[in-house]
């Protein structure tokens, strides 16, 4: 399975995930992109007190792709044992569209902002994506 296709299967899941992006998200698109998708754990606690919604829900999981030339690629996945703990939701998360790679858009939580993604990576101790 190659990136595009395996950022799509995450995207498409029912997990529980946000996307941190320095672009708009079109896996078809020919130019070069980073996403980092941060997949939430499931907590019994309220929605409330935390960005987008998502209350005191940690991280469990992060993959990185990075495109260039118009091609996808698995930067890296943390895992489940990973500790993330230190990773935070970033602030302005929305519902936006993501065009998937057979052309058709789904809604996705996502912030697009190449300093919330440089964040991300940094607390995911991730260099040079």
């Amino acid at each position: 399975m190659d990136g595009a296709e395996a950022l799509s299967k995450i995207i498409a899941s029912p997990a529980r995930k946000v996307l941190i992006a320095a672009a708009p998200v079109d896996l078809r698109s020919s130019g070069e992109n980073e996403v980092v998708v941060l997949l939430i754990g499931d907590a019994s606690a309220p929605a409330g007190g935390r960005v987008g919604g998502f209350g005191g829900r940690a991280v469990v999981r992060a993959y990185g792709f990075v495109q260039k030339g118009g091609k996808w690629l698995l930067a890296f996945d943390t895992g489940v044992d990973h500790d993330l703990s230190d990773v935070e939701l970033p602030p302005g998360i929305a519902m936006l569209p993501i065009t998937l790679i057979d052309g058709s858009e789904t809604m996705a939580y996502a912030v697009i902002d190449r300093d919330a993604l440089a964040d991300v990576k940094k607390s995911l101790k991730i260099q040079g994506l």
